[in-house]
């Protein structure tokens, strides 16, 4: 069952439309990076999916379930858009602030057991910020704080990883080893992983599908097929193109062919 599934999706702010009839899928197990300039709805769609916001018309769905209707939250782990440092006083351990993550799936008392405990320590070990356990979060570095939040959307093994512009805080280097840390979780399979980003130059070197908006979209599908679409070449010229494939990086050899 396909993680996401739009269908004629659109969403306005007000009198303009900020999605178009976007129909769109995500399989289990599929990386996609969705893509596009600013203001072309990348964020609204993932809030959309996940009922922040309401469709104008179309449908969306999470495992073939309405946002509305879903229940089983504890299956999705979601990174929103974090542009600028929040936390510099924030009192919470790097402990708690992923413990929070438990929570999704709980009733009221909402209160975190052993299991809940194994989990916590679990997800600071997969992303290698174990030793940060007991560090106030606003003590973090950039890198190390997007670990740490990246450890709380994981700490329920979600079948579901959405990412909103995670490396926007970040330096180059931890940028880098971020985008790697996905990379390898793709490779270990499992979630399906979704990340919302400007940069199409980068994405290609990591995730399998493109999602390529403009309010509307562009181009659905693996990059092997972006690469070798005639259509895109005419959209964004083979330059550009190339850039965003990554399918033969120090080959000399040009897209759609």
């Amino acid at each position: 069952m396909n993680a996401i599934e739009s269908v004629e999706l659109s969403v306005a702010y007000g009198a303009g439309r900020v999605l178009d009839r976007i129909s769109w899928r995500a399989g289990p197990g599929e990386f996609w990076a969705v893509v596009g300039p600013n203001g072309s709805g990348k964020t609204t769609l993932v809030k959309t999916a996940l009922g922040l916001l309401q469709p104008q018309s179309g449908t969306v769905s999470l495992f073939g379930v309405a946002p509305r209707r879903f229940d089983a939250w504890q299956r999705i782990g979601y990174l929103p858009q974090f542009a600028s440092p929040a936390f510099p006083k924030f009192p919470a351990t790097v402990s708690e602030m992923v413990g929070l993550g438990r929570l999704a799936g709980k009733r009221f008392p909402r209160l975190l057991n052993r299991s809940d405990a194994s989990a916590v320590v679990n997800a600071l070990g997969r992303l290698g910020v174990a030793d940060l356990a007991n560090r106030r979060i606003g003590e973090l570095s950039g890198g190390q704080r997007q670990r740490v939040l990246l450890a709380r959307a994981l700490v329920n093994r979600p079948d579901l990883l959405i990412l909103d512009e995670p490396t926007l805080a970040l330096d180059p280097d931890s940028r880098e080893s971020f985008y790697n840390l996905l990379a390898e979780m793709h490779r270990q399979g499992g979630s399906t992983i979704v990340l919302v980003t400007h940069d199409s130059a980068t994405a290609g070197r990591y995730a399998s599908h493109l999602l390529y908006l403009d309010r509307t979209v562009l181009f659905s599908g693996t990059f092997h097929d972006f690469c070798r679409s005639p259509e895109m070449a005419k959209q964004f010229g083979p330059f550009a193109q190339h850039t965003i494939c990554h399918q033969h990086d120090g080959e000399g050899r040009s897209c759609a062919k």
